[in-house]
C-alpha cells in the first residue's frame, strides 16, 4: 500500500510540474462510511488546500489518461478524516444507486457513470492531514462527467461551502456533446427517470 501510495504521489508531482472503481469504502479504513459529512465540511470549507498552495483544492486532471487527481491538505486530523469518510460515503451511495442533488443534472450524470462503472474512485489517507483521491473514466464522455463535476466541488464547495448551485445547463451541454453521442438517449433517460424538484 505504501509503495502505491508513493507511485501516485511520484505521478503527482511529475503532473505538476507538467500543467495542474470502485471506491475502497471505509470509515477510516473499516467499513463503509454512514454519514455524509456535509455540514461539518461545508462550515470548514477553508481547513482545505492544496497539497502545495493555501489555495482551495483542485485537481491535476490528465485528459489523455481520462483522469483526475486530488492530493487535498487539511488543517487537522479530524479535517482529514471528515472529508476522507465524506468522500467514502458518497462512493458508496453512488454504487448503490443512490443521486445525491437529484435535482441537479450533473449530479445525475456523475451517479449514472458511477452505477454503469465508467469511472473509478480510489481514495487512501497518506498521512495524518493529507488525503489522496483519484478518478479514472473509461471513455472521454464519462471524463467529461467527472471533470465537470470536479471543477464544481472546487470552485462552489472548497471555495465557498455552497451545495445549493444547479449545473444543469453544463449537464446539458456534456449530454450534447460529440463524446456523449453514443450515451446521449442513457443518459436522458436516466435523468428522465431520476430527476427531481429541489426539496423533494
Amino acid at each position: 500500500m505504501k509503495k502505491k501510495i508513493s507511485s501516485i504521489l511520484v505521478g503527482l508531482i511529475a503532473l505538476s510540474v507538467i500543467n495542474g472503481c470502485g471506491g475502497n469504502g471505509g470509515n477510516g479504513g473499516n467499513g463503509p462510511s454512514e454519514e455524509s459529512n456535509i455540514p461539518y465540511l461545508k462550515s470548514n470549507h477553508n481547513n482545505y488546500s492544496k497539497l502545495t498552495s493555501e489555495a482551495n483544492p483542485a485537481p491535476i486532471k490528465n485528459e489523455t489518461a481520462l483522469s483526475l487527481s486530488w492530493s487535498i491538505k487539511s488543517k487537522t486530523e479530524t479535517d482529514a478524516i471528515k472529508l476522507y469518510d465524506h468522500i467514502n460515503f458518497m462512493v458508496n451511495t453512488l454504487e448503490n444507486g443512490g443521486n445525491p442533488q437529484p435535482w441537479d443534472k450533473l449530479f445525475l450524470l456523475e451517479a449514472f457513470m458511477k452505477i454503469a462503472k465508467r469511472y473509478t474512485t480510489e481514495i487512501n489517507r497518506v498521512d495524518n492531514i493529507n488525503v489522496l483521491v483519484t478518478k479514472t473514466a473509461t471513455d472521454r464522455c464519462a471524463y467529461k462527467v467527472i471533470s465537470a463535476h470536479s471543477d464544481v466541488v472546487s470552485g462552489d464547495f472548497f471555495g465557498q461551502g455552497v451545495t445549493s448551485n444547479d449545473h444543469s445547463s453544463t449537464a446539458e451541454e456534456i449530454i450534447n456533446s460529440t463524446d456523449c453521442s453514443a450515451s446521449k438517449i442513457d443518459l436522458e433517460t436516466y435523468i428522465t427517470a431520476n430527476q427531481k424538484t429541489r426539496g423533494q
